[in-house]
């Protein structure tokens, strides 16, 4: 779970400067890259809560539905590439 901590608290920096760096240039590529790592970096906060609960020792029910939500996830993270990739 320190990789994802660690993975959030990147993809949090990478968007501030991303996007910063985004507005100061005009750079519609930085502001592509910032909004990959907006997704990148809900994707590791989810990844935190699901393997929070595993740690806390919620139900196998509960751990069913979160692998589920996951895959949800996955799904809109390939859409939203998809649609940043197209602009």
């Amino acid at each position: 779970m320190y990789v994802e901590v660690a993975s959030l608290a990147y993809n949090v920096a990478e968007v501030a400067i991303s996007m910063t760096a985004a507005f100061m240039t005009g750079s519609s590529a930085l502001i592509s890259w910032g909004v990959d790592s907006i997704v990148e970096g809900n994707l590791a906060a989810f990844m935190i809560w699901r393997l929070g609960g595993e740690v806390q020792g919620i139900s196998e029910r509960q751990v069913l539905k979160r692998k589920k939500d996951r895959s949800v996830g996955a799904f809109r993270c390939v859409h939203d590439r998809s649609v940043v990739h197209l602009l």
